[in-house]
């Protein structure tokens, strides 16, 4: 269950000061720490699921579920209400071994790589 009370706070910053909070890995906000991490400029469209396009240049012409990957939304999805588990569409489509996860899931292998690769064209100068 999420908690209401809790928000990400994104900042831009100077290269400077972008490395030092990412170094000591937490900041101070009000009196609490609360922990720093770099933000990924991985775009995931929420259409097709896929990586770098949003859902407004997608080409797709139908959503994909990110619970099974059938073409349908995952409220409508039969697989997610009967509790099977989730086939990651992403990893399915590259012919990966593994794709019990969901498209959204951090831990995906599909989705890491494609995490590096948006994160090696951002500048940090």
């Amino acid at each position: 269950m999420r908690n209401p009370h809790t928000v990400h706070v994104v900042i831009g910053t100077s290269p400077t000061l972008w490395s030092r909070i990412t170094g000591m890995g937490s900041v101070h906000v009000d009196l609490q720490r609360v922990r720093a991490e770099d933000q990924s400029p991985l775009v995931q469209c929420t259409r097709c699921l896929g990586y770098g396009h949003s859902k407004k240049f997608c080409k797709e012409p139908a959503d994909g579920c990110s619970h099974c990957g059938g073409l349908h939304h995952k409220a409508e999805c039969a697989e997610w209400v009967a509790g099977v588990p989730p086939t990651c569409r992403n990893c399915k489509k590259a012919k990966l071994e593994s794709f019990e996860h969901n498209a959204f899931s951090s831990s995906c292998p599909v989705r890491k790589r494609w995490d590096e690769l948006a994160r090696s064209a951002v500048s940090y100068c």
